[in-house]
């Protein structure tokens, strides 16, 4: 006969490596107030960068590579290099190519930007232009 035995065993825990950083705050791609993102590696580590957008309804894109974003990166984010400035066209255009069912909200025309790297620190900043073409101004700094 074979023997069974029965108990708890204890796991150890398992913690992702990398950042995260959230604007929570974005206009749609067709904003009279243009806006663009930067994401800037902060660390000294080269690093692959996913972002994925939230609808005020609370739905969320599937995540895209950095990469796949017109102006993005050709790959890893460089330790302690930004991405150009990437239009939220550009962003919105990019994600609805990979996940055509997201769309804006139906209850508001808004969005949440969320990046994720591998790397120990990353820092999402936006950027608004004002719809006569004089101002320039960083609206939010969101980092690790």
């Amino acid at each position: 006969s074979a023997a069974t035995s029965t108990g708890t065993v204890s796991l150890a825990s398992i913690a992702r490596n990398g950042s995260s950083a959230r604007l929570t705050f974005a206009v749609n791609p067709d904003s009279p107030y243009p806006m663009s993102i930067r994401v800037t590696n902060d660390s000294a580590i080269d690093g692959p960068v996913t972002l994925t957008l939230t609808n005020d309804d609370g739905d969320t894109s599937a995540a895209i590579s950095l990469s796949a974003i017109t102006g993005g990166p050709a790959g890893d984010v460089g330790a302690g290099a930004s991405s150009g400035l990437l239009s939220m066209s550009d962003v919105f255009a990019a994600v609805q190519a990979a996940d055509a069912t997201f769309a804006l909200g139906a209850t508001s025309n808004k969005l949440r930007v969320s990046v994720s790297s591998l790397t120990p620190t990353i820092v999402l900043n936006a950027f608004s232009l004002s719809s006569d073409g004089t101002t320039f101004s960083m609206v939010t700094d969101a980092g690790a």
